[in-house]
C-alpha cells in the first residue's frame, strides 16, 4: 500500500482530516487533483455535487489507471488482519461476562422500577385536587388549609401506556458494542445516560394541564404557568447496585442484538 495515491471526494472535513492523517500515516500520499497521479477516488457519504460529478467523478469513471471504492473500503485497505494464533475468543478474556440480556434485566428491574413505582406528594389548591382526584390522577392525603390540599401522585398512572416502549428505546443495548471489555465507570456512564435521557421525557409529562382549570393563562399547557409537571428524582445508579455481583473493575459484555431477548426481558 506504501506510495499510492488518494483523492476524497463528498466527504466532511472532520472526516478528510482523519482520512489524511491515515494516508500519511501508511507513507501514502493525499493527490491535488485528478490528474496528480490519482491511485484511488475515495467517494464520502455526503452529497456530490454536480461540478464534482462532471469534473471529477465521471472523468474517473473513465480512467482504467484509477479505482473508485467507498470510504469504508478505504479504512478497510488500512487494517492489519489478525494472526489467528494471536487473536483472542471469549475465554481467553479473563473478566467476567455479562450478557446484554442479563444486563437488560437488571436495568429494567433496577432502574425501571424506580421510576415506575415512584409516588409523591404536593401541594395543590383545593379546586386542582379534587379535579386530579375526581380523574383517578391523584389521592388527597391531606387538607393542608381553606384553599390548599395535599395530593398524592403515583408514576404510574403516568406513564403506564407505553413504559415499556419509552424504556426499550431508550435503553436499547445495540447502542452498546458488544464483545467488549469495559471499566465498570464506562458502563455506568451509559446506564445514567439512558436514565437520564428518560428522566427527561417524562419530566416534560404534564399531571394537570394549566389549561383545564386556568385556561385565562393560555391555551398551551407548557406555556401554562399553572400547569403541573410530573416529578421523578434524578439519580446515578451504579453497576453494583443492578446485581451486588458486580463488584470488579471491568466486564466483558457478550453480544446479543436487543430485539432477540427484549420481549422476553421487558415484562
Amino acid at each position: 500500500m506504501a506510495s499510492k495515491s488518494f483523492l476524497f471526494i463528498s466527504v466532511s472535513l472532520k472526516i478528510r482530516d482523519k482520512a489524511e492523517k491515515l494516508v500519511k500515516s501508511n507513507k501514502c500520499r493525499m493527490a491535488k487533483n485528478i490528474n496528480d497521479g490519482v491511485d484511488f477516488l475515495v467517494v464520502g457519504d455526503d452529497k456530490m455535487d454536480g461540478w464534482i460529478k462532471n469534473n471529477i467523478y465521471l472523468p474517473a469513471k473513465n480512467m482504467s489507471s484509477i479505482k473508485i471504492i467507498k470510504y469504508a473500503e478505504f479504512e478497510n485497505l488500512f487494517q492489519k488482519p489478525v494472526a489467528e494464533n494471536k487473536s483472542k475468543t471469549k475465554k481467553d478474556i479473563k473478566s467476567p461476562t455479562i450478557k446484554k440480556s442479563e444486563l437488560v434485566h437488571c436495568l429494567w428491574d433496577i432502574i425501571g422500577a424506580f421510576i415506575y413505582d415512584h409516588k409523591y406528594e404536593i401541594q395543590v389548591s383545593k379546586k386542582e385536587a379534587e379535579y386530579l382526584e375526581s380523574q383517578g390522577l391523584a389521592e388527597i392525603s391531606k387538607i393542608a388549609s381553606d384553599s390548599k390540599a395535599i395530593v398524592k401522585i403515583k408514576v404510574e398512572n403516568f406513564v403506564d401506556q407505553n413504559f415499556k416502549e419509552d424504556f426499550a428505546k431508550h435503553f436499547n443495548s445495540n447502542s452498546l458494542k458488544g464483545d467488549k471489555v469495559y471499566k465498570t465507570s464506562e458502563l455506568e456512564k451509559w446506564m445514567n445516560k439512558c436514565f437520564n435521557n428518560l428522566h427527561s421525557l417524562y419530566s416534560s409529562f404534564t399531571v394537570l394541564g394549566g389549561e383545564i382549570l386556568f385556561p385565562e393563562q393560555g391555551n398551551n399547557p407548557w406555556e401554562n404557568s399553572k400547569t403541573i409537571y410530573l416529578e421523578i428524582p434524578s439519580n446515578s445508579f451504579s453497576l453494583k447496585e443492578l446485581n451486588k455481583k458486580w463488584m470488579v473493575e471491568d466486564y466483558f459484555i457478550e453480544e446479543e442484538a436487543f430485539d432477540s431477548f427484549k420481549d422476553d426481558v421487558l415484562i
